[in-house]
């Protein structure tokens, strides 16, 4: 009897949590949670750097000194995807804190899109910036320096896409877990009532 008492502490111990050894991410080397904060911290620091050297270009700063000229269309554009990114970030990160599948899904979004869009752009003026002033990174071929770090990029937004989608496979199971837990001490609490009355 004893035995049958372990088994059923044993079962209902392990029937509370949500087996999460499915949902690593980076190499099995971290859970899908730590890898989305890790990726949302490090493209949170990529939204701050990339709108830090937009501000600081002299084309920027010249439009704000004289009251003639005006920010190019293309610099205000890829301003207003970062301001947008951090928004979608900041979202993530309450998505991250309150376990929530929903609040990736924006973050998400705003990555492929967005995200894209204004790192492209950034990474090209940098790039002009350096063909200007001879810079001795450049690649003797000129069209290395576009290919190859963008290959380099795509695979770490395929990279993020895998893990967020993780994050939120896992959100999702464990929210329905509890749901289905909260449902089964429910209807075992109408059941010990049912036998009490009788």
């Amino acid at each position: 009897m004893d035995e049958d008492d372990d088994d059923q502490e044993q079962f209902e111990e392990d029937d509370n949590y949500v087996d999460s050894r499915q949902y690593r991410c980076c190499f099995s080397i971290w859970h899908a949670k730590i890898g989305t904060f890790v990726f949302s911290t490090l493209i949170f620091h990529e939204i701050i750097l990339g709108t830090l050297y937009l501000v600081t270009r002299n084309d920027v700063r010249e439009a704000v000194d004289s009251d003639t000229s005006e920010i190019p269309p293309r610099l205000l554009a890829v301003l207003v995807c970062r301001f947008l990114q951090l928004i979608c970030c900041g979202l993530n990160y309450v998505g991250l804190w309150l376990e929530r599948h929903e609040f990736i899904v924006p973050f998400a979004v705003s990555q492929l899109t967005l995200g894209c869009f204004s790192d492209i752009s950034t990474f090209v003026l940098l790039l002009n910036h350096a063909q200007k002033h001879n810079h001795f990174l450049l690649l003797s071929p000129h069209w290395l320096n576009l290919v190859l770090p963008l290959i380099v990029y795509v695979s770490v937004v395929v990279w993020l896409m895998l893990t967020l989608y993780r994050c939120f496979t896992y959100f999702r199971a464990k929210r329905l877990h509890e749901k289905e837990r909260r449902q089964a001490a429910a209807s075992a609490k109408e059941h010990l009532q049912n036998e009490s009355l009788i």
